[in-house]
């Protein structure tokens, strides 16, 4: 019929265009099933993904399809309704996949019971350039490194031993949310060029400004 618009007959331009007012979820569940072609999109676009504001369903149905080697952002949160949805999340899917090409990452609050397994995850990530924790408590984690690591984002105790070997980091904004045992020294990566504190509890000013003197490098605090 003259004057119809098929939709096979848009351009992939167009289609991208479109894309970027969706969410990769959106997309997935609207186009994936389609055919070929806007599955070969999906695959070439569809690189970030939050899952706060996704169901269980929807999630077996994200990860049967998807290629997570292709993921370049993560978001795991916990919302209201879902007040265990990270722990679901990392024990049931992100410690089972690989996210090769993961770039940026932001995680919520971690439980003691998916700690361990989070921050052995952490170590099969090359890539990683950005990372975001909202708490944690660092006793028991060991130092580790992520070679292209540059910014941090985390809230703690004062156990922050295990970021010391970060090779290249660069950027640290760290929270002080909540108290372990005390700690008489605050180790930083050697690169660490900008620090910012938030202290949400009590603590020495002194140990804090001790822990800069070795940072040569730092230029904005």
């Amino acid at each position: 019929m003259s004057g119809v618009i098929v939709l096979e007959d848009l351009p992939n331009e167009l289609f991208i265009e479109f894309f970027t007012y969706l969410t990769s979820f959106d997309i997935i569940l609207a186009f994936g099933k389609l055919n070929h072609r806007f599955q070969s999109l999906i695959m070439q676009y569809c690189k970030k993904f939050d899952f706060k504001f996704i169901n269980k369903s929807q999630c077996d149905s994200i990860f049967r399809v998807q290629n997570t080697n292709q993921w370049t952002s993560l978001r795991l949160s916990d919302d209201d309704r879902k007040p265990f949805w990270i722990d679901h999340l990392i024990e049931n899917y992100i410690s089972k996949k690989n996210f090769s090409q993961l770039q940026f990452l932001s995680v919520g609050s971690l439980k003691d019971n998916v700690r361990q397994l989070f921050f052995s995850m952490l170590s099969s990530l090359p890539n990683l350039v950005s990372l975001s924790v909202d708490s944690v408590c660092g006793k028991d984690i060991l130092p580790f490194d992520l070679p292209k690591l540059q910014k941090l984002v985390f809230g703690s105790c004062l156990h922050i031993d295990w970021i010391q070997n970060f090779s290249q980091l660069e950027t640290i904004e760290y929270t002080i949310d909540h108290s372990c045992e005390s700690k008489d020294k605050l180790n930083w990566p050697r690169t660490t060029k900008h620090l910012k504190f938030v202290l949400m509890v009590a603590t020495a000013h002194s140990l804090i400004l001790d822990s800069l003197v070795p940072l040569s490098q730092l230029t904005k605090l």
